[in-house]
């Protein structure tokens, strides 16, 4: 095969990809490679942001934009089958939640968050999308407790069990995040916010001690009867390890796709972290793939997708992926990424071009 086979055969494998092209463009002063795709059917209609209830509005902001918008945990080939059951722990407010139901209507998704100020409104927010999401009152771990969680008001979706807690760790990654925006010339408005950080993260991340309620993951599934879970999010904030072990080896078989944060900092109980988890998840037949954020760069916060490679004979139709409602920007990043970690080393194209259909 050319190079030029192997680069189509590699996007033609991405659940989202429908057909795809590989020509040599010599018009211009050097050659250039350019991969045309069609990418699957458009998703459903966007979200509607104000009818969703969060703790504060730039925390919601924030996330309505990494879910709906980056599609974030729909990167690395994960998809949405019809009839989906999704289990989202670390649900916040839910707005993971309220995507999957906006993007795939027939999916059941099990909703965990363990905080009682943030619980509130997930109940309210799941009630938007019907009777197929169940919440539930308690995180999940290796073990069934009663702990306490740091809670942080100002930023909610960085709260987490207080025995891994690090509000001064939370906020240099915060900072970290806001220059990067700022180097690539993304975050002019917030430059008060970035040149002032300093003093504004003592109360950003004030904290307050709530108690809280952890179960294991395998538990649920025996109450609940789950006989399968098509894709786990996990977002617990230096826990994710600790949910994982919750789950009994009869159980593994029952997941299908995993998109998990991993945190990894050099020096910390969490070094080598992202090895340790890759290694557990390939040792239970998953095929695995992590990338960090350009925006995340210098911090401890790595995205992990785990998927099952016979999960691609699943016979139910994909109703929602990365590339769909993604936008163009999103969709030539998804396929660049999916082509690093297909063919390591190998030339990738000098521009990725969506079509309606080809030939051309």
């Amino acid at each position: 095969m050319s190079p030029q086979d192997d680069v189509r055969a590699a996007v033609l494998e991405h659940p989202a990809v429908r057909g795809a092209a590989v020509r040599v463009d010599d018009t211009g002063p050097r050659p250039r490679t350019v991969c045309y795709v069609v990418p699957s059917e458009s998703g459903p209609r966007s979200f509607a942001l104000d009818q969703v209830q969060g703790v504060n509005q730039h925390e919601t902001q924030y996330l309505y934009d990494e879910i709906f918008v980056q599609r974030s945990y729909m990167r690395g080939g994960v998809t949405l089958r019809e009839d989906a059951v999704v289990f989202d722990v670390g649900a916040n407010i839910g707005m993971f939640s309220l995507f999957v139901r906006e993007n795939c209507p027939s999916a059941t998704l099990y909703a965990f968050e363990p905080l009682a100020p943030v619980y509130r409104l997930l109940e309210r927010n799941a009630a938007l999308a019907g009777d197929r999401v169940h919440v539930f009152r308690h995180g999940l771990a290796d073990r069934e407790a009663e702990v306490s969680f740091a809670f942080y008001p100002g930023n909610s979706w960085m709260s987490g069990l207080q025995d891994y807690s690090d509000p001064q760790a939370e906020a240099d990654v915060m900072k970290t995040y806001l220059l990067n925006e700022r180097n690539q010339g993304l975050a002019k408005a917030r430059d008060e916010l970035i040149d002032h950080f300093d003093e504004y993260a003592p109360a950003l991340f004030r904290t307050t001690e709530e108690p809280a309620r952890l179960r294991r993951l395998s538990e649920v599934i025996d109450e609940q009867g789950v006989e399968r879970i098509d894709l786990l999010k996990v977002d617990v904030q230096r826990a994710e390890l600790d949910v994982l072990h919750g789950l009994d080896e009869q159980h593994w078989p029952l997941v299908r796709q995993i998109a998990m944060e991993v945190h990894d900092s050099t020096g910390s109980e969490t070094e080598g972290r992202l090895t340790e988890v890759v290694s557990l998840l390939e040792k239970h037949g998953f095929t695995t793939w992590a990338v960090q954020d350009e925006l995340l760069t210098g911090t401890d916060r790595h995205t992990l997708t785990a998927i099952r490679p016979e999960y691609a004979d699943d016979p139910r139709p994909v109703v929602a992926d990365h590339l769909r409602n993604g936008g163009t920007a999103h969709q030539e990043a998804e396929l660049l990424d999916w082509l690093r970690g297909r063919l390591p080393g190998h030339p990738l194209p000098d521009a990725l071009v969506m079509v309606d259909s080809l030939p051309l």
